[in-house]
């Protein structure tokens, strides 16, 4: 289904279910690293806890196959419709009106999302338009809490850690600074203007 800088993303089925599979390029790199390894973790640690229509839904992960070996996969609901194309296709074909009230409708779920992982002490630290997907009715959901980060965890610069798309980031993330609720309100304001122009 696609491809990123970290892993490759496969539709399946689960349980008569189709699903999503994000998979690493290389699961011994993952098995190698300490670094990937709290990374996955971390993420699969978030999606487990977190249940909100507006942030991706996780069915399952595994790390190891039936014959032991590394595999760190994470499965999750399966959404098809990139935000990029639901702008291009639906939206901006549509009349104005129209344009304004799903732009509205997207970012209302968007934000509310948002919310939501910050009420949970999660920041995203990575929100941008390839990060949203849209499901079958057209529910705007936040995906790829790879670099998600708890709020008590957060003291070192985003720098150190890589965190972030730079077109995205916030002034402050930009220097160095660390991430923090504020600049996913950025990041989310800078979709807003993506979406409504």
């Amino acid at each position: 289904m696609g491809s990123g800088g970290f892993a490759v993303v496969y539709r399946a089925s689960y349980q008569g279910t189709e699903v999503a599979v994000k998979e690493p390029h290389n699961p011994c790199d993952l098995e190698g690293s300490k670094l990937m390894r709290k990374a996955f973790f971390r993420e699969a640690n978030n999606l487990f806890r977190i249940h909100h229509r507006n942030v991706i839904e996780l069915v399952g992960a595994m790390v190891v196959d039936e014959e032991g070996n590394p595999c760190f996969l994470l499965v999750t609901e399966l959404l098809r419709r990139p935000l990029t194309e639901y702008i291009e296709e639906t939206m901006k074909p549509a009349s104005e009106s129209e344009r304004r009230a799903r732009g509205h409708v997207v970012m209302l779920g968007l934000a509310e999302g948002l919310a939501y992982l910050h009420s949970m002490r999660i920041i995203h630290r990575d929100i941008k338009p390839q990060n949203i997907m849209l499901d079958d009715k057209d529910i705007p959901k936040l995906i790829d809490l790879g670099l998600s980060k708890e709020k008590q965890s957060m003291v070192a610069p985003v720098h150190s850690a890589g965190g972030g798309t730079l077109d995205w980031m916030s002034p402050e993330k930009r220097r160095g600074e660390p991430s923090t609720t504020a600049s996913d309100v950025y990041a989310l304001g800078l979709v807003m203007m993506n979406v409504m122009t």
